[in-house]
């Protein structure tokens, strides 16, 4: 091999010296830039994440109080029987995880029902004194601090409902919840890999939070002179730095949750947040070490006579270390050599493909995979980048999508995830491209709106409601249902983050007013789905509520409240089948195992729509057991003899007779066969008294020869 003059050798070595200082400083140079920004952009972050978290507890707050607010309206305490009431408050505090009592206090100030320790407790204590008694006077709700039980001597939070009867005050009704229950939610919750909340009594001693950091900031917050003015002061944030011994920063961010009286934290590693930074440096070394070896290898062959052809492809290949991907010009192409031609074709392919990767890496790390939206991280992103004031005016929009737990619970997440895909494509269709649309959350979804207006929020508010009715049109669709809020205003003026917690507390103030619309159409469409999947189970309901109606008319005893929920049950008592699968409500042959266990799950499905709809809150009990026998048998397991709701042995009857007179996959049976199918189960399947009431019942309705 021949090699070049001296002073060509020496404009190589140079060259050479140049190109590895450029792969040293140009990683050195952005990791030091990106070093700062990321310091920030974790503070940032850290504060954006808190600020949801403490939109978090206001809904977490005001969702236990909504389940007060339906406690206190129940039958049971409008008439306020104890007995029924004591039953109510029991079924309530055991299906709740949050709940641990309810009570209903009179306006003495002594408790008349207590889930824990029952009927008209023997020393009761007098909790006139209390400030949610002195609040239910005033005809206020209230929601207290953390405070200790005067009965269980536990740490509660008392969600307080005041009652009047005819415009008078006759009591109020609470319920408690642990404060245990609160720090074991926030102690569950985190974020990335490192990220984790903490929950702090207002003393400042720790709740709940992780455990790796306490050695760093202590288990107390007494203990940090940093942040005791939070203590003092018992509002505003404290931002907290600590190293654990293998060097690792830990930043804390604390917020006091001023009418609570808790604080909140948030905790991230500086490390995690720098990961993607790290890796960037490490990709862009690599790329250009690759670039530089071809370069080299090209030189050495052809520098005696291609040093100008080979002195462009270096400069294309430096160019790619200051990040510039764009391709060599067409007309420098051609005047190259051939084979330093190919060489430049096959440098923008390596750009193109590097550019590719690069792209692809970092829209999978920001899209949400279900919907292909931007996630949380890139709205985070995109959130920062419009409160620059680049953009102003900006309209934040933050919508909920209703219903979705309702779908999950009965049709399963299959249905769940095809619901959000539907109200994704919703809002995509409905907004520009240009706008950032973002799933934030499990069903909820957010939009930043560049250079708008509040004409531009009518306007977006039209599409959106037209969009939706367009969608929700046709029968047999998943119903797509949004609760939303927008603001609008210009960053320079209120941060972003003020937008977004605006529009935030108007979706969540309209989500009340749209709860019950959700579960209605989400209903509907249950009622769709059972009509036109196996059309005679709507027709068989309808014949059951018919013959209840008929059944009762001959029992006097029964007070008109109970009979119409009676009719109501028979309306609805297989409601549960929406969520079973079609073909196996469709099949005429016999059922396997597993399918008996797959149509035995269609009462409890029943019980969780029946909880989710108000109208059949009261019937939601009786639907669970109408499918269970007189001597324990039956399903869903667990009830036997008369611990089974009147209701359900009831409707037992009603469903068996109009099943064995119209079923369509086996010989009906005449009334009369029926009815000695009835009176031979009556002990077994049955309740014997009113299995012998109902039988002289369908005696009278029907002639038998």
């Amino acid at each position: 091999m021949t090699f070049p003059p001296k002073s060509i050798r020496g404009m190589f070595i140079g060259f050479l010296l140049l190109l590895l200082l450029v792969v040293v400083l140009s990683p050195l140079a952005f990791f030091l830039t990106e070093r700062h920004h990321t310091y920030v952009s974790l503070t940032e972050r850290l504060e954006s994440i808190l600020n949801l978290q403490v939109a978090f507890f206001s809904r977490w707050y005001l969702a236990n109080l909504e389940e007060i607010r339906a406690i206190a309206g129940l039958s049971s305490v409008e008439n306020r029987d104890m007995e029924a009431m004591y039953r109510d408050f029991l079924r309530f505090a055991e299906s709740r995880t949050d709940l641990t009592a309810v009570a209903y206090v009179d306006r003495e100030g002594h408790i008349l029902v207590d889930s824990d320790i029952g009927i008209r407790p023997e020393n009761s204590p007098d909790l006139r004194d209390r400030t949610y008694f002195q609040a239910a006077l005033r005809g206020r709700e209230f929601i207290t601090p953390p405070l200790v039980g005067r009965v269980s001597g536990n740490t509660i939070i008392i969600f307080s409902v005041p009652v009047f009867r005819q415009e008078i005050f006759d009591g109020l009704v609470f319920g408690a919840t642990l404060l245990d229950n609160l720090a074991h939610l926030i102690g569950r919750m985190h974020f990335g890999e490192t990220g984790r909340f903490l929950l702090y009594d207002g003393t400042g001693h720790l709740l709940s939070g992780p455990k790796a950091s306490e050695q760093i900031f202590g288990t107390s917050l007494a203990e940090d002179p940093h942040a005791r003015p939070l203590l003092t002061e018992r509002k505003g944030s404290r931002l907290l730095q600590g190293k654990d011994e293998r060097g690792e920063h830990y930043y804390r961010l604390l917020t006091f949750l001023e009418g609570h009286d808790l604080i909140l934290g948030a905790e991230m590693t500086l490390g995690e947040y720098q990961r993607s930074t790290i890796r960037m440096v490490r990709f862009s070394i690599l790329s250009i070490t690759l670039f530089a070896a071809l370069g080299i290898l090209f030189f050495l062959l052809l520098f005696s006579r291609m040093s100008r052809a080979l002195s462009t492809l270096l400069a294309g290949v430096t160019a790619v270390g200051e990040g510039n991907y764009a391709k060599y010009p067409s007309e420098t192409v051609e005047l190259l050599p051939e084979e330093l031609g190919t060489v430049a074709l096959a440098v923008d392919d390596l750009k193109e493909r590097i550019q590719a990767a690069m792209q692809q890496l970092r829209e999978s790390s920001l899209r949400d995979p279900l919907t292909g939206l931007a996630n949380r991280t890139l709205f985070e992103e995109e959130m920062h980048r419009h409160g620059a004031g680049r953009f102003d005016p900006v309209t934040v929009v933050v919508c909920d999508l209703d219903g979705l737990k309702l779908v999950n619970d009965t049709l399963g997440h299959t249905w769940g995830d095809e619901l959000i895909r539907k109200a994704a494509s919703v809002l995509q269709n409905t907004f520009r491209s240009a706008d950032v649309v973002a799933r934030i959350g499990g069903d909820e979804f957010a939009v930043l709106v560049p250079f708008s207006s509040p004409e531009t929020e009518e306007r977006m508010t039209l599409r959106l409601e037209e969009a939706l009715s367009l969608h929700n049109a046709p029968e047999g669709h998943l119903p797509v249902l949004f609760s939303w809020g927008m603001r609008t205003g210009n960053t320079a003026a209120r941060s972003i983050l003020e937008l977004f917690k605006d529009a935030d507390e108007i979706m969540y103030a309209q989500k009340d007013e749209h709860r019950k619309k959700a579960r209605e159409a989400v209903l509907k469409f249950f009622l769709y789905r059972i009509h036109e999947e196996e059309k005679n189970r709507k027709d068989h309901m309808e014949a059951c509520a018919v013959i209840m109606e008929d059944f009762i008319g001959t029992i006097p005893e029964f007070e008109p409240v109970f009979r119409e929920r009676l009719i109501r049950l028979a309306a609805w008592h297989d409601i549960g089948m929406v969520g079973i699968q079609p073909g196996l409500l469709a099949k005429t042959g016999p059922l396997s195992e597993e399918e008996f266990v797959e149509i035995r799950r269609h009462p409890e499905i029943g019980h969780r729509i029946a909880l989710a709809v108000p109208a059949l809150l009261d019937i939601a009990e009786s639907i669970r057991c109408h499918h269970q026998w007189w001597n324990g048998e039956g399903y869903p397991a667990g009830g036997r003899g008369a611990s089974i709701p009147l209701e359900s042995r009831i409707m037992t009857l009603v469903d068996a007779f109009e099943s064995m007179t119209n079923r369509l996959y086996k010989p009906r049976l005449s009334p009369e066969e029926a009815r000695q199918e009835i009176r031979r189960c009556a002990g077994t399947q049955f309740d014997p008294e009113w299995a012998e009431r109902f039988l002289r019942f369908v005696s009278r309705k029907f002639t038998f020869s």
